[in-house]
């Protein structure tokens, strides 16, 4: 009864996970998920209504993983910091050394003003260089929101960069630390 429930609904199934999962291969997997849970909570045919336990489960699934790859991206903000920070170092003057340093935290405190959404569109080009397309797959959203997002991070970015908004804050934190 489960087979053929399932095999019923798949196209169905495949047809929905793409409107929520910009990946083909991602929506192929999570319906394969869904039928591999089916099976293991179906003991002593417990589910009364296959279909809509799929449809259900699935969605689940697909937003879970969703969720998971948003987690994923913003922790992968604070390690590009790191990592660029590590890049500043080079074969300078001390002086210059630490200006640069200044200006790219301040580079970072003001990326971490803008809302989450343009942060995420505006780390992946200008960080990552992904493509407008592939933000636009990769975060399901429109190719005229992502160039709105990039628009608006660069505008707010250089403006928070220009008024030296962040200096007091540095040096203030520099005197608390002793330094």
């Amino acid at each position: 009864m489960l087979d053929k429930a399932f095999c019923s609904v798949r196209k169905a199934l495949l047809l929905s996970l793409g409107k929520i999962m910009s990946c083909p291969q991602d929506v192929e997997d999570v319906v394969q998920e869904t039928y591999l849970r089916a099976v293991a909570n179906n003991t002593s045919n417990s589910i009364n209504d296959p279909e809509a336990y799929f449809f259900r489960t699935s969605r689940n699934i697909a937003l879970n993983e969703k969720a998971k790859l948003y987690r994923r991206l913003e922790v992968a903000l604070s390690t590009v910091e790191v990592e660029l920070l590590d890049s500043l170092v080079m074969e300078r003057s001390l002086e210059h050394d630490v200006e640069q340093k200044r200006k790219f935290a301040e580079f970072c405190l003001a990326i971490s003003d803008l809302p989450i959404q343009c942060r995420k569109v505006f780390v992946l080009r200008k960080v990552y260089g992904f493509s407008q397309s592939e933000i636009s797959k990769k975060l399901g959203i429109s190719i005229s929101t992502v160039e709105t997002h990039i628009s608006n991070g660069m505008k707010k970015t250089r403006k928070a960069m220009s008024s030296c908004k962040y200096s007091g804050v540095l040096q203030t934190k520099g005197r608390e630390d002793g330094k």
